[in-house]
């Protein structure tokens, strides 16, 4: 009984919380030490020894600031029914590797196989992923469609690189640099070997492209380049540009943010080499872990850019392949979802994957950290496409009040009158106890639950001690515009001497 109702005389009307036995029946329940579980999903209730979970294909947002409870809760004993359901998943992990290691055992348990480990806190720990690769090989496809695919991921990854001009700054310089690095990456994919395309290759190339006032850049695009195809179009803006001051000035623009991007040997090695195989990221039971320090934001649009790929590989082959929907559930756990930077690519995501059978949990502070992040707009489509809420602490303000209001108002009658009260105020929301969740579940009533933290599952798994992938210490080859350039004109000298 909240303490409006021991302060007043008789309930007349109004809302009601929803009979939580009622709206539990509608999951499943599950025995945390089943080794195979019938269904997986969003927590609704849990004591350690047994949970219910929403097993249907709506998205869910979870909402709690630091120290509630979220990632003990919720994300712990979701990833684990999703793993012990079979299910393939994406997660992102923002405390280095803890879900990760929590998952190890299981994924040994259930027989996972594809299983790929992005680990941008330590690189050398993990799985290499060349962001680059997949545009390339899809640029280089006959299919018109898959071309404007590559393309599309390309110019993702060239706004993820250049398209944060500083406040007051020219746009002039970054929207330079990023025609250079579009003449290089075009070149790359009409006349280099595919393991040659990556970002070290494109420094180089630029590095031998200013040389010499820029003539052996022309010389390539003039001679290996069609007019008019986007690569030359691009490399016109280097090539025009004033020898004296402007150029140099895209130079130092263009060089700045790559060189950023490829700080340090592990990263490189990371960035320019692939394991991920995207053609099979739509198979049974895949598994990939984004591994993210706590300590630093640096590495968050990195992660952003691998999960825009994915969800974008992921959509085309199950257009391909599957009719337009999976055959095998993909669940994206996104922790720290309000520090991503998604752009449009998460408003489609949730409006358009439940219709192929991929789900969507992200966890967020509060409301305003995801209007902050994608503006009103696009935060608005999130929040209005996800049906499941889970609400366990915050301080912000219009968060409160927008569950307050959600939940509805009791009228109650009192000495010469009537008074209305909320059902939740936003007092009681901050004082919502560790362990207690309010969840709007679907149509039903908001009702008030109990979560378990993980710590107390009994789920009778093995320990296993954790295994992370090893990064190769081997430098990629690199392309280089002078080797292509004599190995062109030797190949031109051996067919003129064969012919004569």
């Amino acid at each position: 009984m909240s303490h409006y109702e021991e302060s007043l005389n008789a309930y007349v009307l109004g809302d009601r919380m929803g009979d939580k036995d009622r709206i539990l029946a509608q999951g499943v329940r599950l025995s945390a030490d089943q080794r195979h579980y019938p269904a997986c999903g969003a927590v609704l209730w849990s004591d350690g020894r047994e949970m219910v979970v929403d097993d249907g294909d709506a998205h869910t947002l979870i909402v709690s600031g630091t120290g509630g409870g979220k990632t003990e809760s919720e994300v712990k004993p979701m990833l684990v029914s999703a793993i012990r359901r079979g299910e393939s998943l994406l997660v992102t992990d923002t405390k280095s590797g803890e879900l990760y290691r929590l998952a190890f055992p299981y994924l040994l348990e259930q027989g996972y196989k594809t299983v790929y480990v992005l680990n941008f806190a330590q690189p050398h720990l993990g799985h290499r992923w060349n962001p680059l690769a997949l545009p390339a090989r899809l640029l280089s496809s006959d299919d018109l469609s898959d071309q404007d695919t590559g393309a599309e991921m390309f110019s993702d990854f060239l706004e993820f690189l250049f398209g944060h001009t500083a406040k007051n700054a020219d746009p002039f310089w970054d929207e330079s640099a990023k025609d250079i690095a579009t003449s290089h990456f075009y070149f790359l994919v009409r006349n280099a070997p595919q393991e040659t395309i990556h970002l070290s290759s494109i420094i180089r190339m630029h590095a031998e492209a200013k040389e010499n006032d820029g003539f052996l850049y022309e010389k390539a695009f003039r001679h290996f380049m069609e007019p008019g195809s986007v690569g030359a179009n691009a490399a016109a803006t280097r090539i025009t540009a004033p020898k004296s001051n402007t150029a140099p000035s895209m130079d130092a623009v263009f060089f700045s943010k790559l060189n950023k991007l490829l700080a340090s040997e592990a990263r490189m090695r990371m960035l320019c080499g692939n394991d991920v195989d995207f053609n099979t990221i739509d198979g049974e039971k895949v598994a990939i872990f984004l591994l993210l320090p706590d300590s630093s934001d640096a590495w968050n649009f990195h992660a952003s850019l691998f999960i825009q790929q994915f969800y974008q590989q992921l959509c085309r082959l199950c257009t391909l392949r599957h009719g337009g929907r999976l055959p095998h559930r993909f669940n994206l756990i996104l922790e720290e979802f309000g520090n991503l930077s998604l752009g449009s690519t998460a408003g489609a995501m949730f409006a358009t994957a439940r219709s192929r059978n991929i789900r969507l949990t992200a966890v967020i502070q509060n409301f305003g950290q995801l209007v902050q992040r994608y503006g009103q707009e696009l935060a608005d489509t999130i929040r209005y496409n996800t049906p499941n809420w889970i609400y366990m602490y915050t301080r912000e303000l219009d968060t409160l009040e927008t569950f307050s209001k959600l939940c509805g108002t009791r009228t109650y009658a009192v000495e010469g009158g009537m008074v209305t009260r909320p059902l939740a105020s936003t007092s009681q929301l901050q004082q919502l106890p560790l362990g207690k969740a309010l969840i709007l579940y679907g149509r039903n009533p908001p009702f008030l639950t109990e979560l378990a933290p993980f710590s107390a599952f009994q789920t009778g798994v093995q320990p296993y001690p954790v295994v992370f992938p090893r990064c190769p210490v081997q430098t990629p080859p690199l392309f280089s515009y002078q080797a292509f350039m004599e190995q062109q004109e030797k190949s031109r000298r051996n067919s003129r001497s064969k012919l004569a």
